[in-house]
């Protein structure tokens, strides 16, 4: 009997979901990833130590060992994604320009392709923006509030900088950011102050399902970038519509480019303006895609996005957003802690509907709280009244306890 084939470029901690499920439906998993130690590759019938970037690598790989793979899978995943394009593209054609072909498809990863597009096709709000060159800082003297610095195209918070005007920015700021772009380039954009909102999204035969509106409670000490909890919001909620047409419009205009999951980031001022500032052609990470999308929705989300990827029939998504939810993450108090969390239930809880895990051991050498990779673990927990979802994560979260330096 001939195995059904398919390749998971990246076999992190977010993908082992996935990667067990398709193991579960009676797929043969080939894995690739740069990390040596990641999990996945232990459920894998297959892997290779190879940086998912290089799609070269990769077909060579797959080509000496004479399989043709169902699909190439790349799952919340943004470093993956374009060698998932390219090579799932090279998997049903031949040789063409691959060159010209991924050009259409570099605004789902490269943010600054992202913002000349919607400049282009849309009517929607954007901070002002700018390819960075230290060497010219004196050039740029059209920002001249708050600026902040970004890879072109990085994700989790990382080599992000903020900075109360331009002249403060420094050499050592540039570089720090640039060391986080593949591409090299940096890019500076306007600070807009307001509540920040991830939206994940779903498009399919010309239709957007929103799945979940999310407001990100900031944690104190990252210059406003890292969030510290997601708290989903619902449709009682006064901006879930205004944020959900946002959404619609967006994804309209690029449904004929890719079908499938999204993930959109706004930040609404005090005066109700609606700003985009991140756009990723995926689901989102750190487990909201496969973890606290399910525990709130009820949703299949993993065996669903397979059969979606395989062009197999999915079920209809029919969650009201009636429902308030928190994901709540832990992190460490400072570069050098060493920890140990434990959830200690020695009480009723009164029937709180939640859920609590690690993302890695219960003990950790973790570098620092300034990205989203320097979480320790989450707690999700869902209520119909907000008042009520308050007291009991308050609740929870006194009987988790985070042990620094005690063994």
């Amino acid at each position: 009997m001939n195995k059904k084939w398919l390749v998971f470029l990246g076999s992190g901690r977010f993908q082992i979901s996935s990667i067990i499920k398709a193991k579960s439906l009676g797929y043969s998993i080939i894995s690739f990833d740069m990390d040596i130690h990641a999990p996945g590759f232990n459920l894998s019938d297959l892997f290779f130590n190879i940086d998912i970037r290089n799609y070269k690598l990769i077909l060579e790989k797959i080509s000496q060992l004479k399989i043709r793979p169902l699909k190439y899978i790349s799952i919340c995943n943004e470093a993956g994604i374009q060698s998932e394009i390219i090579l799932n593209y090279l998997n049903m054609n031949s040789v063409s320009d691959i060159n010209e072909y991924l050009n259409k498809y570099l605004f789902l990863t490269n943010k600054y392709h992202q913002r000349k597009l919607f400049k282009k096709h849309t009517n929607f709000q954007l901070p002002k923006f700018q390819i960075f060159n230290f060497k010219n800082k004196d050039n740029y003297f059209n920002f001249k509030n708050k600026v902040i610095l970004k890879p072109s195209d990085s994700s989790g918070s990382r080599g992000i900088i903020v900075k109360n005007k331009l002249s403060e920015i420094n050499k050592n700021d540039f570089l720090y950011v640039k060391k986080y772009s593949s591409d090299r380039k940096v890019l500076i954009e306007d600070y807009i102050n307001g509540t920040e909102f991830a939206v994940e999204a779903f498009v399919y035969k010309k239709k957007v399902e929103i799945i979940l509106i999310n407001k990100k409670i900031k944690r104190k000490g990252t210059s406003n970038t890292v969030a510290e909890a997601y708290f989903a919001m619902t449709i009682k909620d006064r901006l879930f519509k205004k944020i959900k047409m946002a959404t619609e419009e967006i994804l309209k205009n690029l449904s004929l480019l890719r079908k499938g999951y999204f993930h959109l980031e706004y930040i609404i001022d005090k005066k109700e303006k609606i700003y985009l500032v991140e756009f990723a052609g995926r689901g989102p990470g750190f487990h909201v895609f496969d973890k606290f999308i399910p525990f709130l929705t009820g949703y299949n989300i993993i065996e669903n996005n397979l059969n979606f990827l395989l062009n197999k029939k999915i079920e209809q998504f029919n969650y009201k957003n009636n429902l308030y939810g928190l994901m709540y993450f832990f992190t460490s108090k400072s570069r050098k802690d060493k920890v140990q969390i434990k959830l200690n239930i020695k009480e009723k809880l009164n029937n709180i509907n939640y859920e609590f895990g690690l993302f890695n051991n219960n003990k950790n050498n973790i570098k620092n709280k300034f990205t989203d990779e320097d979480r320790l673990g989450y707690l999700m927990i869902k209520n119909k009244n907000k008042k009520k979802l308050i007291e009991n994560f308050n609740l929870m979260k006194k009987l988790i306890k985070i042990y620094w330096n005690d063994w």
